[in-house]
């Protein structure tokens, strides 16, 4: 379908048992306000092109689906054995393949309902808009919009479904928590990939082509942005396969950021006031694996509190693969960057404490010895930002800056 407006849109001011949406399967193929436009996104300091990158190794392997849920994958609290979360129940009535009964009002929409559908911007070009919840549990959406392509005033769930997503602001959006369980989101096009106040993503796969940030959380509440972390405001990253490709920050978070499993590689910046991680509070590595690439000058490590070892390296290196190997030649991971980059943050449950690692993108590599958990500029200190270094981590001991092969 296309539209000048919003395709989809459920909403209401008094009435509880409105303003939710529910996509249980099916296809749909949505284009709204004409679609997302030219796309610009800052590349060519550092070249590259704009795919989404690929990560050598099982570990990158992105889960199959068969619409039951994986019994290795942690789903949010609230959803088990596939059932709807609790707190994102569907309005009574409708359930288990019941049809959805009639409205409390007979079928009629108050006045006070109909009026918030009309006080919406009528420029809103939105894929789906909900002043609830939305939860996608299956099927197939392709959606070209210019606006928002998902957009809740509420919770935002994406379990077993294959969502592609061009748009010219946010692909999903949520006011309050966004959760990605399991499934396919593939945003080709965005300003910022992923945005809310808590974003969790336990399982699937998920790849962003983003202008600003690819991941943004920040509170809902309108408070003012500074460089304070924002009570509550999280991302939460424990499962699937992550990959990012942003003008922006890479992952954002206004308040903390935790790490306890899946894939993360992040082809960050090259602009110099943005990084390829950001965060205002904590960051927090205990598993997982994480490559993040991007532009020196707002590049932050975890934080020195991780538990997993993890180390921030300044190396010039261009697209293509990054590789990190020990001491004896074995290669520990490699993967895939988009754009030419300045500094590396690398996490991996195969790095040892103590060890000797070289990480070679190209023809320039830098030999590292890990000299603590957390290797490096930490907890919110910016490398290469002469003056404002902050908390530091231990530094890694490098032998040739940028060695020539």
């Amino acid at each position: 379908m296309s539209t000048d407006g919003t395709a989809f849109r459920a909403s209401h001011t008094s009435n509880e048992e409105l303003g939710y949406i529910y996509i249980w399967g099916g296809s749909f193929k949505i284009t709204t306000g004409g679609g997302a436009g030219e796309f610009v996104v800052q590349e060519e300091a550092m070249g590259g092109p704009q795919g989404m990158p690929d990560f050598d190794g099982e570990a990158m392997t992105p889960p199959e689906f068969s619409g039951e849920m994986p019994t290795d994958m942690m789903p949010p609290e609230g959803f088990a054995e596939g059932e709807m979360p609790t707190d994102m129940m569907h309005p009574e009535g409708l359930g288990d393949g019941e049809e959805m009964s009639a409205p409390p009002n007979g079928g009629t929409m108050s006045e006070e309902d109909a009026s918030e559908g009309e006080s919406e911007d009528e420029t809103a070009c939105k894929g789906f808009k909900a002043s609830g919840d939305i939860a996608v549990i299956g099927g197939n959406l392709e959606l070209d919009t210019a606006d928002d392509a998902f957009h809740a005033d509420g919770d935002l769930l994406v379990f077993d479904s294959r969502i592609t997503i061009a748009s010219s602001d946010d692909g999903l959006h949520a006011d309050g928590g966004l959760t990605v369980v399991g499934g396919t989101v593939d945003i080709t096009q965005s300003s910022e990939g992923l945005e809310a106040e808590v974003i969790t993503v336990s399982g699937g796969s998920v790849s962003i082509l983003a202008s600003d940030d690819g991941m943004n959380a920040r509170s809902s509440t309108g408070e003012k942005e500074t460089f304070e972390a924002q009570e509550g405001v999280l991302i939460d990253i424990s499962g699937g396969t992550l990959t990012v490709n942003a003008g922006g920050d890479g992952i954002d978070s206004n308040g903390d950021l935790v790490v306890t499993g899946g894939t993360v590689v992040v082809s960050g910046p090259v602009s110099n006031m943005n990084g390829a991680l950001d965060y205002n509070g904590t960051a927090i590595i205990s598993g997982g694996t994480v490559v993040a690439a991007g532009a020196s000058g707002m590049g932050e490590n975890f934080s020195d509190t991780s538990t997993q070892a993890a180390f921030l390296v300044n190396l010039t290196g261009d697209a293509g693969e990054i590789r990190v190997c020990d001491a004896e030649g074995n290669v520990i991971l490699a993967a895939e960057v988009e754009k030419s980059f300045e500094t590396v943050v690398i996490s991996s449950p195969d790095l040892v404490v103590g060890e000797i690692y070289t990480v070679t993108q190209g023809d320039t590599s830098a030999e590292i010895t890990l000299t603590d958990t957390v290797t490096g500029a930490d907890s919110g200190s910016k490398a290469g930002t002469p003056g404002n270094m902050g908390p530091m981590g231990s530094q890694p001991e490098i032998s040739g800056e940028a060695n020539e092969e």
